[in-house]
Order: structure tokens, then sequence, then C-alpha cells
């Protein structure tokens, strides 16, 4: 009974930080296409706290594949922000 809710906690925990990334990736791409400064600031700190989220939660995942698929596309995630301020490189990666 024990490990049949740890399974199903893990699997709201692994949605709950795919929702996450999603957001991230929205708020990264809506920040991308924003001209006004302080709109696409904002977006891009949306989308950092969410990498911030992700980071902290990760280190709960128990099975090593999902990990690994949530680090991963965290990683994507964090690049997309880091070429932020060159918005001519900005490449929007969700995949």
């Amino acid at each position: 009974m024990h490990s049949e809710k740890f399974k199903a906690n893990q699997q709201r925990l692994l949605g709950l930080l795919a929702i996450e990334l999603e957001l991230g990736f929205a708020f990264a791409a809506l920040g991308a296409h924003q001209w006004e400064n302080s709109s696409r600031e904002q977006s891009c700190q949306s989308a950092r706290e969410a990498v911030t989220i992700i980071r902290y939660f990760e280190g709960t995942i128990s099975d090593a594949k999902d990990w690994w698929r949530i680090h991963a596309r965290a990683d994507k995630l964090e690049l997309m922000l880091r070429e932020f301020p060159y918005r001519d490189s900005l490449r929007i990666i969700s995949n």
C-alpha cells in the first residue's frame, strides 16, 4: 500500500514538473516576442522562477529515467534563458 501511494505521489510530482516546464518555455517564448523591456524581463523572470522550482523538486524524483527527462528539459530552458539577452540569437527550444 505504501509503495502504491509513493508511486502515485511520484506521478503527480512528474505531472506538476512537466506543467511547470511548459509554463517556463511559454514565458520564455513570450518574452522573446515582447518589445517592451519591462514586459520582456517580467516574462523571463517567470521562466527563471519555473527553473528554480523544477531544480528544487527534481531531487525528489525517484526514477532515474524520469529524473533525466525532467532535468534535460530544464537544462534546455536554462540555456534558452542564458541566451536571452542576445535577442537575435535566442532559440526557442521546447522539446
